[in-house]
């Protein structure tokens, strides 16, 4: 999946990234079965087992320049209360700065329902964006399927 156009966000925000996902259908893109599903920024597992999430960004400041910038990666086991699982900062020391971030965690997807992910944008001091497109994987997410749960 990726973020098919800009994301723009204020000085010292954290939000979820509830819009504008995509399922990668370019450049040989593949995948086995139903694959994930998303609406307004959650994703919801097809089956049961072990994953791998990779959440990969690319951003540039648009103001000032910024401390950091950075994604999280959230998770919920009862499809309500969602928790940081993994998360990944860049400095963004001049004005019009680009930055990228990567963070990977291993999920176990017991229930289907209950367990889901979603992901965030967290600026510093300065407004920032995280770069979309609908043709090359800038702003991405990645979930392979290991295995059974464990």
């Amino acid at each position: 999946w990726r973020l098919s156009a800009n994301l723009s966000q204020s000085s010292s925000t954290t939000a979820d990234i509830t819009a504008n996902w995509e399922r990668v259908d370019t450049n040989a893109y593949g995948k086995i079965g139903t694959g994930m599903s998303e609406s307004s920024g959650i994703f919801s597992f097809p089956s049961t087992g072990l994953y791998s999430i990779d959440f990969r960004t690319n951003f540039f400041t648009t103001g000032d320049a910024s401390d950091f910038d950075g994604t999280k990666i959230l998770v919920t086991t009862n499809n309500s209360t969602y928790n940081v699982a993994s998360e990944d900062y860049d400095d963004a020391e001049s004005q019009y700065a680009q930055g990228n971030t990567a963070t990977n965690i291993f999920v176990n997807v017991t229930d289907i329902s209950n367990v889901k992910v979603k992901f965030q944008f967290r600026t510093g001091p300065s407004n920032a964006t995280l770069e979309g497109n609908s043709g090359v994987n800038r702003t991405y997410v990645g979930f392979v399927r290991l295995g059974d749960s464990v």
